[in-house]
């Protein structure tokens, strides 16, 4: 992750980090799946206190749930690998998206997914259809 390593100084928010780590996934990422880790990226970074993750984790978990969301599953090795973290603080920071649970994770009727902050506990329904 050149934009956040290199220099040392300099601190880039999760959302611009989502690009490079699906730029650097083998498989071809769809709009869609980038738009989708982009969204989920901007609301845990602005919207969302406390959360004490590096951006470069945070980016990751967004990418990884993204696919999920887009069936465009990846594994969190690749996910991580993509990132240049270790796979367990992908699933770390994977862990604290799902516990927050005020992203209502809207289905359409095409079975595509799609990010809308709404509040309340719609991350359940993604729970118990993915059994996270």
């Amino acid at each position: 992750m050149e934009s956040e390593l290199e220099g040392g100084t300099g601190f880039t928010p999760a959302p611009e980090l989502v690009p490079e780590i699906v730029e650097e996934l083998d498989d071809w990422v769809s709009d869609e799946m980038e738009q989708n880790a982009v969204e989920c990226a901007e609301w845990i970074t602005f919207e969302e206190s406390g959360v004490s993750h590096a951006p470069s984790s945070l980016a990751a978990a967004s990418v990884y749930r993204a696919g999920i969301l887009v069936n465009e599953k990846r594994t969190q090795a690749e996910v991580a690998e993509a990132a240049d973290i270790a796979e367990g603080t992908l699933q770390s920071a994977f862990s604290t998206l799902k516990d927050r649970d005020s992203v209502n994770w809207k289905r359409h009727a095409t079975g595509r997914g799609q990010v809308e902050s709404r509040g309340g506990g719609a991350l359940k329904h993604l729970r118990d259809k993915f059994r996270l």
